[in-house]
């Protein structure tokens, strides 16, 4: 789930049109390792997490609700189940 999580965060990054550069020096964390947090190469802590999701005014409970219906979706596809209710 944590390429879907960051998926979610680059989307919100662009839709407000923040730098990783700008979105570093809010949360205190360096730019090369926003890059990798966006790109899923590293996981964040939850605490890196909450600031990031605070510095881009996202809910962080909509932010892994999201991931999570994006990875069921895809599971269900590769698995050829459907979701149902």
């Amino acid at each position: 789930m944590g390429t879907e999580i960051a998926a979610k965060l680059r989307e919100a990054l662009a839709r407000r049109q923040v730098t990783q550069a700008e979105l570093g020096k809010r949360v205190s964390i360096s730019t090369s390792q926003i890059s990798l947090y966006l790109r899923g190469k590293r996981s964040m802590s939850l605490d890196e997490f909450n600031s990031i999701c605070a510095a881009l005014e996202l809910s962080a409970d909509e932010v892994f609700s999201q991931a999570f219906l994006l990875t069921s979706g895809r599971q269900s596809s590769s698995t050829g189940l459907s979701r149902t209710g």
